[in-house]
């Protein structure tokens, strides 16, 4: 069978997608709370046709090891513990990574995903640019589409080998979550090492955010993916101060969405700290008692 069958996809429907007229942007606050992240949402109907490409093709393959975001199994949390208690953290942020994966890429990456699955399926040279087309947005991959952040880890995967390389050859501990990569150890030559990731980066085809380049020693507090790693995983404090902020101040009559937000939150810290998470469920559950949630988006 062809590729559409095995998808239950109409070729006619994905060769007239047009992507410009399918996605609704917007901004979201980063966690530093003053720069912003572009989000572009695609269509209900575009993100139903990449979720049926996520499951049935993508998701046939696996990130490599040293990856730990949008991985089943893996969090920001399975990312930190790997660095908990070395004497040096080293942090590498991937400038611009949706954006610095282009459109030449993804088409290379489906190539060789559906070069592997020929015995599911058949497809031909206009259909590698078919996909490519409902997998992009104006030339690259776009951060908010459900197949992106899959389809860059196994863009990802030879410069992760090369990076799993350098733990060997430095006696350190390397892992990536998505544009952040951190480097952990006892012993190490901080700026052999950190050239050497650099290095790899690049010759992959992306750049390195030099202002973000950080390097802890465990006489300060050493944060990776938002979880403190000095001597035990914890959240740090501003977060939760933050949340319990919110909390209080919250306005009566919570939405459903707001309600999961804020649960959602609470979760993340109660498994890094639970006494911190048991004391903001019970702001949570007062707020909720006094102030029943409203079902209807506010």
């Amino acid at each position: 069978m062809d590729i559409y069958q095995y998808l239950n996809l109409s070729k006619e429907l994905l060769q007239d997608i047009d992507t410009t007229r399918s996605y609704a942007t917007y901004k979201i606050k980063k966690s530093d709370g003053k720069s912003f992240r572009r989000i572009d949402a695609p269509a209900p109907f575009l993100k139903e046709i990449q979720r049926t490409i996520l499951h049935k093709i993508l998701y046939l393959f696996s990130a490599h090891k040293i990856a730990h975001g949008f991985v089943k199994g893996k969090s920001p949390k399975t990312n930190a513990e790997k660095h908990l208690g070395k004497k040096y953290v080293i942090k590498v942020d991937i400038q611009d990574f949706f954006p610095s994966i282009t459109v030449a890429r993804v088409e290379s990456i489906l190539t060789y995903l559906f070069e592997k699955q020929k015995t599911l399926f058949t497809y031909a040279n206009e259909d590698l640019q078919i996909f490519t087309n409902v997998l992009t947005l104006n030339g690259c991959l776009p951060q908010g589409a459900p197949t992106s952040p899959v389809l860059s880890n196994l863009i990802c995967v030879p410069m992760d080998f090369a990076l799993d390389e350098l733990q060997n050859r430095y006696h350190c501990t390397i892992t990536r979550y998505a544009d952040d990569i951190t480097v952990s150890a006892d012993d190490l030559s901080i700026k052999e090492v950190l050239n050497a990731v650099k290095h790899i980066i690049l010759s992959f085809g992306f750049h390195v955010n030099n202002r973000k380049v950080k390097v802890c020693k465990n006489n300060h507090r050493q944060k990776v993916t938002g979880v403190i790693v000095n001597s035990k995983l914890n959240a740090p404090k501003e977060t939760w101060r933050n949340l319990r902020a919110t909390l209080h101040q919250a306005s009566p009559g919570l939405s459903a969405e707001q309600h999961m937000c804020y649960q959602g939150n609470i979760a993340w810290i109660a498994s890094l700290n639970p006494y911190r998470g048991r004391q903001l469920q019970k702001n949570l559950d007062a707020i909720v008692a006094k102030k029943p949630i409203n079902n209807t988006s506010s």
